[in-house]
């Protein structure tokens, strides 16, 4: 009776202490996945989590895309990149990259659904939520591209069909 008590009791414990150990350190064994890079979704979110630089404004409020779709910048701000890491056990604060940048933008995309082209802001979809690493934070130039295919040409090949530039408000 004793030796079942030890066969049941010692692999319980060795679990114990293995997670105790891993639980409060960042080691391979508990890690999730490789390191993610973050971007905050509100201003506020931004602000809070001390990534928040500073509101941009953009040239063009406004952009009539075609006859159908007109796009509106709701907010704009530059923040630092930062990267985050999922753990098994266990939370890491966000890693700040206090030598780099992202515009992040949030659009008001209004129109019907039916249009033949589809629109990129810089290499990336249109979408109510962009960001975009930079490397200038005092006047960033975001082309937009017009196509009929849902990608983009290599770049040689690319002609904006207008631009945004962001300034620091």
């Amino acid at each position: 009776m004793k030796k079942v008590k030890y066969i049941i009791i010692v692999p319980i414990l060795l679990v114990m202490v293995f997670l105790l150990v891993v639980r409060n350190s960042t080691s391979v064994y508990n890690q999730m996945s490789p390191p993610y890079m973050g971007y905050s979704r509100t201003l506020n979110e931004s602000k809070e989590k001390g990534f928040f630089k500073f509101e941009v404004v953009a040239d063009k409020p406004t952009l009539i895309l075609d006859s159908t779709h007109k796009l509106s910048i709701t907010s704009a701000w530059i923040e630092n990149t930062w990267e985050g890491q999922v753990l098994v056990f266990g939370k890491t604060p966000p890693h700040k990259n206090n030598d780099s940048y992202q515009l992040i933008v949030n659009l008001n995309i209004i129109g019907s659904a039916h249009n033949p082209y589809y629109y990129f802001f810089r290499s990336h979809d249109l979408d109510t939520f962009n960001h975009i690493y930079c490397h200038r934070i005092d006047t960033i130039v975001v082309p937009i591209y017009r196509e009929l295919t849902d990608e983009l040409p290599d770049k040689k090949d690319r002609v904006a069909f207008d631009s945004i530039i962001f300034i620091k408000k």
